[in-house]
């Protein structure tokens, strides 16, 4: 109640602008949402107290829940406000580079990601996007050498493991895009993932190759098995 008060006041027009308290309880609600998988929300909140305050954080924030409710114009107006009070905002450049992704503007995108990353070295999510990003333009050297920086950050991210084994796919190497993916895996849940990365890529034939690798591993690898028998008759 005290929260909702606060911001009746501040939104009033002429009324007194949240108070850091008030901010740093929005944000935290804000956070709470997206991290719910509720942006829409996260926005309604945000955005009435963005407009009168132009708080960088809650301006941040409002931006990344524009973003993945599936607006990333308008998300971007706001990412940019953020930054214009506050351009050392790592997280913000970093969701301004998905932003501009998500318009078709990657090479503005790959400005972001790496201010994000000069900003903060060690975001490994930053540099997977770029890497990703990268990739399908088909910069794959450069794509390659960011998803490195992105598993060695952190050896735990499945995404950039996933996005690198698809980088030494594309060029041509499934001994090295095999190596990514083995780590810690049975060779053939492994072979499986990198038909699955295949069939992505286009490459159908090699991806059916794969499938039948990891059921000669493992006769009872249930998703090889069925991935198989759909591509066969595809191919048919």
């Amino acid at each position: 109640m005290l929260l909702a008060a606060a911001l009746a006041g501040c939104a009033t027009p002429g009324g007194p602008g949240p108070t850091p308290e008030v901010v740093r309880d929005l944000g935290s609600l804000a956070g709470t949402l997206l991290a719910r998988g509720r942006p829409e929300a996260a926005a309604a909140l945000l955005e009435p107290v963005a407009r009168r305050d132009g708080d960088p954080t809650l301006s941040h924030l409002l931006g990344a829940a524009l973003l993945r409710s599936g607006r990333p114009e308008r998300a971007l107006d706001w990412l940019d406000a953020a930054l214009a009070r506050a351009p050392d905002l790592a997280a913000a450049h970093h969701d301004r580079g998905r932003a501009l992704d998500a318009l078709g503007r990657s090479p503005e995108a790959w400005e972001s990601y790496r201010r994000a990353l000069a900003l903060a070295p060690a975001r490994a999510a930053a540099a997977n996007d770029l890497g990703f990003s990268l990739l399908a333009a088909g910069r794959l050297e450069e794509a390659g050498r960011e998803l490195e920086r992105a598993l060695a950050l952190d050896p735990r991210l499945e995404e950039a493991r996933g996005n690198l084994a698809l980088a030494w796919l594309l060029r041509g190497r499934p001994e090295r895009a095999l190596a990514v993916l083995g780590a810690g895996r049975p060779p053939a849940a492994a072979r499986s993932d990198l038909g699955a990365l295949a069939e992505l890529a286009g490459r159908r034939a090699l991806a059916r190759a794969l499938y039948r690798e990891a059921l000669a591993l493992d006769p009872s690898h249930t998703p090889a098995s069925r991935n198989l028998a759909r591509l066969e008759e595809e191919l048919r």
